[in-house]
């Protein structure tokens, strides 16, 4: 991964029994799983910045990369009956990842990408 990563995050809370999701509930569930990781506390004001939908604006997150990942999947423990969306971007086109959270589990992801070899190119030959 990138020194630097963007995150682009959003979700659904179709089935958020509270209505929902404020971008204030998810700070407090990020700030209680927040401790068990040793990161200056830059990084939850970034994640309020990509809560609020303006991540892929900013500076975004350094030398953590798919740390974010684990952080994310604990805070959707937290807030199990919403499905969270989010894509890591780099400082490459290709550097990226995308996964979907739902009660602490995985539900889909795809990247990081290692390198062009990974990427299936249709139509062109090596």
């Amino acid at each position: 991964m990138s020194y630097y990563t963007r995150l682009d995050l959003s979700w659904d809370d179709g089935d958020y029994a509270v209505g929902s999701l404020a971008v204030e509930d998810f700070m407090a569930a990020a700030k209680e799983c927040f401790e068990g990781f040793a990161w200056s506390t830059d990084v939850l004001e970034d994640l309020q910045i990509a809560a609020e939908g303006r991540g892929l604006d900013s500076a975004g997150f350094n030398q953590i990369g798919l740390g974010l990942v684990d952080l994310l999947q604990a805070i959707s423990l937290k807030i199990p009956d919403v499905t969270f969306h989010a894509r890591g971007i780099g400082e490459d086109v290709f550097d990226t990842w995308i996964r979907q959270f739902r009660a602490g589990q995985i539900m889909w992801q795809a990247g990081p990408f290692d390198s062009l070899e990974a990427i299936e190119r249709p139509g062109l030959s090596t």
